[in-house]
Order: C-alpha cells, then structure tokens, then sequence
C-alpha cells in the first residue's frame, strides 16, 4: 500500500485512492479497512497526488503548442524546475524508508501514515497554485482574452501579482517563474534591440507587430501596447520600438561601414542586457534600453541622418509651411483664386443665399499641383542674381505638394478654405527616406494641419483687403458732363440723379463697409498674434535651442580655462553637444516644440477652430455678395443712363434681395466676431485655470538635452484689442437695417 502512494503521488494512475459505491452507498475498497483519521490522511494524499496529475498534463499541454513562448517557459520550468523538486522529495522519502531511516520506519518495520503525510502536506498549497498558474495559461476562452489565449504580458502581470500573496512558499515559486518568464520574453526583445529582427517563434505574442498599413521602412512595425507588460514604462516601449525600426532602416541602407558598425556596437549592448538583474525593474529596464537607444543614434543614425540635412527640412517647413515666406503664400492663394474663377459657371444665376458657395465645386490633383507649378514660377521670378540657386527654394520644389484630402482624412485638418475640396500642403519624403527617422507621420499631418489653418486665414485677410479696390462702390460722386451738356437742363438733371443714386447706394453700404473693416480687423489682429507672437517666438526659441546643442562647448563653459571645473564643464558639453546632435533627440526636441506650437495655435480648441471657420465662410459669402452688387449696379446704371435694357435680367430685384441677404450676412459677422471673442476668452481662462505660466526668457532651458517648448505669456492684448468689436448689440442693429431696407 505504501509503494502504491508513493507512485500515485509520483503522477502514475492508481486505484488506490478510488472510492468505490455498491448498491447500498456503501463505500468499498482501501476505505473499507482505514479508520477515519486514516481515510482523513490518504484524501490530503489523494488530493496532492492528483494536483500533480493535472499540473503535469496541463504543463505538458502549453510546453508543446502554447501559441506563447513566455507560457510555454513557465511550463517548462513548471516541468523541469517545480514538479522535478516534488519528484525529488517523494525519492527523498521512499530512499529513508527502504533505509530503514527511524525518522520514518518504526518498531516492527511500520511507517506510520502521519509521518509520510506530515511530509507531503506542506506541498498541498504550491501544487495548488502551480495547478492555478498552467491553468491560466491553459485558458481558451474568448471572453477571458481578447486573442483567444493567453499571452505574454498577461502570464507576466498575473506572475507579478502573485509575488504579493503573503504566503513565502507561493511567493517564492512565484519569483522562481516571473524570473523565467521574464528572461523568456527578454529573449524576443534581445532578437529585436540587436538585430532588428521579430522574434521567429510566438510573433503574434510579441508587443511590436508588423504594420498593416505601411508605407515605407520606417514605419513598418507598430506598437500594440495591449501586448505590452506592465513592467515596462510606455517610454521604453517606445524606445524599443524605435531601436527595431532604425535597425531595419540601417539595414535598408546598407552603405559603407554602417552594417560593420552596428555589429561593433553588439558586444556593448549585449554586455548592458547581460547586467539586468532578475526579476525585472522597470526603471533598470528602462535605463538599459535608453543606453542601447542613445548609442545606436549617436553612432550610427547621425551618419544617415545629418545635421545639416535636418536643419534644411526645417528651414524649408518654416519658410513654406509656416508661412514665414509672405510670397509664397499670397501667389499661392492668388493662383488658387484664379483656378475657383475659371472653373465657376454662370456664377450671376445662383440665388443670393447661395453666391460665394462653391462647395459643389471639386478641384482635381492635376489642376492643384499646375497651382503649386505657377506659384513656384512666380516666385522664382522674383528672385535676383544668385537668390535663384537658393537650396532651400530647390528643397522645398521637390518636397511640397498639394494635393486634395479623403473623407477619413478630414479630422485631421480642422480648418482649410484655400480651395472648395478640402486640400492641404503636405510635405512629401521617399520611401525610403532617412527623414523619416526624424520626421514621424503625425508630424506630417500636424504641419499639414497647421499651414491649412494659416492660409485659410491669410487667404480671407487677403480677399478682405481686395475689397477696397472696389472704389466706386466705396465712394463715388458723379463729375459734371462737361460742356456743353453739362449747362445744359439735361445734364443737370442726370447729374442730380446719379449723384442721388450714389448717396443713396453710399449711405445703405456704409453699415456694411463698417462690418468688412471690423472683419478685416479681426483677421488682420488674429494673423499678426499667430504669426508675430506664437510663431516667431516658439520658432526663435527652437532654433536657440538647435543652435546650442551645436555650439562648441568652450562657449558654453563659465569656467576659468585650466582649471579642473573648467575641464569637467567642457568634457560634460562635448558629451551633451553629441547627444543634442543625433536624430533622436532632435525627433524628440521636435516634437515637443511641434505638440506646444500646435496648442499655442489653439488648433486644438476644438470650439474656437469651429467658431473661426464659421467666421471665415460667413466673410468669403460676404464678399462674394460685393461682387455681385457691384455687377447688379452696373447693369442698373447702363439700364437706367444708357437705355441698355437686358431682358432676362431684373436687376431692381435682384438688387433687393442681394442687399437683404448683404444685411443677414452682416448681422451674422457681427455675431460671430462676439462668438470668436469669447471663444478666445474661454481659451485663455482655461489656460489661466492650467496654472501660472511665466515668462520663459532669460532662463537656462539648452543646460540638458531635454527641450522645454516656448509658453505664451497670455491673449490679453490680442482680446483687448477684440473686444470692443463684440459689444454691439445685435437685435439694435437688425431693427435699424431692417428699417432701412422697408424704406428702400
């Protein structure tokens, strides 16, 4: 009976501890000849017997076909390191007994039942457990997992959670598997920080995935953080992730001696991930990986990514996408105007509700990109001498393309009025360009969105201020006809009449000349904050900041030279002039500086981007509405002087109705200025409520690689000049114009 519990507890099948039922419910077999105490010791021996038996199946099960390396690893180790050690101890005891060992053999040769058990039951609790760990591995369930299994980073959280029980025992086997787990998954992550390469086995377990959606080298893997471990900080996810995809790109490239320098740089970053102790911590782990980062951009990544070559990107994105070059701009919206003019058809039939609307008006790529061709012409036009060599003129020529945006791509550009389709400026790389090491896509689509939102205002500044060139609807006094017709009756009375006319059509416009000179106002106030406070300044102190990670560190030392402060000042420069110098912390610089210029933009106020583009179609209506008077009146004018009579057309109607949709479109600008101002207050005690922000001159931001982005003091000047604008009341002014028009 004895050698049969021990086999039992083994993981060998045995009747032994089989209850067996007759008919009566009595219960026959070894439980027939035990007293109850004894039945007691043989279901605690019963029940560790058939926990090994489930936990060796179980285990056996995940360590062949688990669709996850780290939980086939913890049942290898279940296997191999914990059930072995159960195995051992069984050994252990059957060896003293057939030693004849008095710790268990008494008198007569008999080994009591309560020293074996007394031996096995501490065992009771960790093969419990063991049997919870393969079965949360084991798990096949959908509803317990969102890919239908378990995965790496979940065996990893729930190992971690249960070093926290309280029980030593458990919370020993608990480290004893966390640790292999943990070295099971480093094993994926060494294959991609070294070698840029997805782990061969348990790929769709591993947090970096291949991207469905790829459109070069770059950007060919993608992070799926619902993969990655709790232990590991997003930042090092990143890093880790941007390691991989510069060693694919390194590997693309593939010139000279960059593969032979990579492999240089093995043995360091292995000897880094050799010193990580185990179980894991998260900020070791993170040191270790931004260590592996920094030395792969520094060696190798600011050979393929130079300085120079980002300095002119950036040169090219400040002139062109940011607007800094008011030429471009204006002979870019002038062309586009004249592109919208040549395509509108018949544009005097459209009801006045509708003039200025071309939404139904689609523009296509061809006819875009011969815009940006005629804006490139007339700028090279102006340029002398050796101005047309400029490179960054060049750059920008091959780089800059406009193009029309698709439906799922609108959220992304909150605001764009240059052409009827949605059309944005973009900035083309390569495939496989080496840029885009420095320029990730989301920065694309934020300077794409950022010179969408410029233009659309410059583009009303514009068309607003080309208003005033119509003078005779502006202001006109009739001259006298001349001798002899002007002495004469005749002439005195039409010149009487067209002086009345003009008075009368001077003194019903002179409300609305007031509103465009109010808008104008507006927009020219908003575009000088944009472009003189937010732009000049975040940029100038971008640059500040490029410029000093590039100064030589002599000047940057306050010491005395020859001296040890001195040595250890310029040593630290030379080093932090390095780091500032590779692509990454230039990517990193950059996109802070890209992330505060787009909310010191306030693109990302969602409210007053919405209130703004509702100012902007409200204004484009409103001048389309000029025009179109201006052309009704000089139909009148030939009707009325000259006797020219056009009969499919009734310019006194249509003069009314333009003149009243002129006076809702008024009434609508005045609100919306009121709506744009308080918009703007909204976002300042918003910015207010963030906290105190002062004034970043004169502090010592460039002393570390970290770059810490330019903050606006605050908007009262731009409010303060705006909000007198929102203090008409706009229910007086309706019933006035409303007047007006019943007495016309």
């Amino acid at each position: 009976m004895l050698h049969e519990i021990l086999l039992s507890l083994s993981g060998y099948q045995s009747e032994i501890f089989e209850k067996v039922k007759n008919t009566e419910h009595h219960v026959e077999g070894i439980h027939n000849f035990t007293s109850e105490p004894e039945r007691a010791m043989l279901e605690t021996l019963a029940h560790i017997a058939q926990l090994h038996i489930d936990i060796k199946q179980i285990a056996a099960r995940i360590a062949s076909d688990h669709s996850s390396v780290v939980c086939r690893g913890v049942a290898s180790a279940i296997l191999d390191v914990h059930l072995a050690a159960f195995r051992k101890k069984i050994i252990q005891v059957e060896h003293s007994i057939l030693r004849q060992d008095s710790s268990y053999v008494g008198g007569y040769g008999i080994v009591p039942l309560s020293t074996v058990v007394s031996d096995f039951a501490p065992w009771t609790r960790p093969l419990e457990w063991l049997l919870k760990v393969t079965r949360v591995a084991g798990r096949q369930s959908e509803q317990e997992s969102a890919k239908g299994y378990c995965t790496g980073n979940e065996m990893l959280d729930f190992l971690h959670s249960e070093t926290h029980t309280g029980y030593a025992d458990v919370e020993e086997l608990a480290v004893s598997l966390l640790i292999t787990a943990q070295k099971m998954w480093m094993r994926s992550v060494a294959s991609w920080i070294l070698y840029g390469r997805l782990p061969t086995l348990g790929t769709g377990d591993f947090f970096i995935q291949q991207n469905p959606n790829r459109t070069s080298v770059v950007d060919d893997y993608i992070l799926d953080r619902t993969l990655v471990p709790r232990f590991v900080s997003r930042s090092s996810a990143e890093s880790m992730l941007a390691i991989g995809n510069a060693l694919c790109q390194l590997q693309v490239q593939n010139r000279g001696t960059r593969g032979s320098q990579t492999m240089a740089l093995l043995p360091k970053h292995l000897r880094i991930l050799e010193t990580l102790e185990y179980p894991l911590n998260q900020s070791i782990l993170q040191l270790a990986v931004e260590e592996i980062d920094c030395s792969i951009s520094q060696n190798v990544l600011s050979e393929i990514v130079p300085l120079h070559q980002i300095l002119g990107v950036l040169d090219v994105v400040h002139r062109f996408m940011l607007l800094s070059n008011g030429e471009f701009a204006t002979a870019l919206i002038e062309h586009a105007g004249d592109k919208i003019r040549l395509r509108q058809t018949a544009p005097a039939v459209k009801p006045a509700r509708k003039v200025g609307r071309i939404d139904d008006l689609t523009i296509t790529d061809a006819e875009l990109n011969s815009i940006l061709t005629k804006s490139w012409d007339e700028l090279a036009a102006l340029q002398t001498g050796q101005a047309v060599d400029d490179e960054t003129f060049n750059l920008a020529r091959g780089m800059l393309a406009l193009h029309g945006i698709q439906e799922g791509e609108r959220h992304f550009i909150p605001l764009a009025t240059l052409m009827p389709n949605a059309t944005v400026l973009d900035l083309k790389l390569a495939v496989d360009s080496t840029l885009k090491l420095f320029l990730s896509p989301a920065d694309l689509r934020s300077y794409a969105a950022i010179n969408a939102y410029l233009l659309s205002i410059r583009r009303t500044e514009l068309h607003l201020s080309h208003l005033w060139k119509l003078t005779p609807q502006r202001r006109c006094y009739p001259t006298p006809f001349g001798p002899p017709i002007s002495a004469s009756p005749y002439g005195q009375s039409a010149l009487a009449s067209r002086r009345t006319r003009e008075q009368a059509r001077s003194t019903a416009m002179r409300r609305h000349w007031a509103t465009a000179s109010k808008a104008l106002f507006v927009v020219n106030e908003l575009d000088a904050y944009l472009h003189g406070e937010v732009i000049r300044n975040s940029w100038d102190h971008f640059q500040g900041w490029l410029q000093e990670g590039s100064r030589p560190s002599s000047s940057r030392s306050g010491s005395r030279p020859g001296t040890a402060s001195s040595a250890k000042t310029a040593s630290t420069g030379l080093s932090r002039s390095k780091q500032m110098n590779d692509p990454r912390t230039l990517a990193k610089g950059h996109h802070t500086f890209l992330s505060a210029l787009y909310s010191g933009l306030l693109l990302n106020n969602a409210e007053f981007v919405k209130a703004l583009r509702e100012l902007l179609n409200s204004v484009d209506h409103y001048i389309a509405l000029f025009s179109r008077l201006s052309s009704i009146w000089s139909g009148l004018d030939l009707q009325e002087d000259e006797g020219v009579v056009d009969a499919f057309s009734n310019y006194k109607e249509e003069e009314r109705t333009v003149l009243a949709e002129t006076t809702r479109s008024r009434i609508i600008i005045e609100e919306g200025v009121g709506v744009l101002v308080e918009r703007l207050k909204d976002a300042e005690r918003k910015r207010d409520a963030e906290g105190p922000i002062g004034a970043m001159d004169g502090l010592d931001l460039h002393a570390a690689s970290v770059f810490i982005p330019w903050k606006g003091r605050n908007m009262e000047r731009l409010i303060m000049k705006l909000d007198y604008l929102a203090g008409a009341h706009a229910q007086d002014v309706q019933e006035k114009l409303v007047d007006d028009i019943i007495d016309d």
